[in-house]
């Protein structure tokens, strides 16, 4: 799954199905287009990423239930903004996916903790409500966007 502004013609894409197809292992591979939400404006993007995430969900819920195809066969691989639509995809699935692989995930404020409202004066804006904060606990540094951090809830 791409990530922000991305398509299914991102290089991540391409080269994540070529390293599956030359491991030699027979696979099936469905790459996400999610890039007209993907390409709004960054906060909408995220915001877009339940919906998105319960829709790809029950298309492989359907694929599951309709071809007998066990869960645990399944391996969601998504790169930024992406990682994390794939772990909302799992989430959605509760539990029954294989793997969940992240590439590269972007700092995101994913947290029961916090709801963006829009503002609008001219122009539209994104912001957390002033009496809402992260839990600090909840803060997990990565690697490949320092000083970033990932929030999980």
């Amino acid at each position: 799954m791409h990530g922000w502004i991305g398509t299914i013609l991102n290089d991540v894409n391409i080269e994540t199905k070529a390293a599956i197809f030359e491991s030699g292992k027979p696979a099936n591979i469905f790459v996400v287009d999610w890039s007209i939400p993907a390409g709004q404006f960054y906060p909408f993007a995220v915001w877009s990423i339940p919906s998105v995430g319960q829709i790809i969900a029950n298309y492989i819920d359907e694929m599951i239930n309709h071809f007998g195809i066990d869960g645990s066969d399944f391996i969601l691989v998504g790169h930024s903004i992406g990682a994390h639509l794939a772990g909302v995809v799992g989430s959605n699935l509760n539990g029954t996916i294989g793997h969940i692989v992240e590439l590269d995930p972007v700092w995101e404020i994913f947290s029961d903790e916090c709801r963006i409202e829009s503002v609008t004066d001219g122009a539209l804006y994104a912001r957390r409500r002033p009496s809402e904060r992260y839990k600090d606990e909840c803060l997990v540094k990565t690697v490949k966007h320092p000083p970033a951090a990932m929030i999980w809830s």
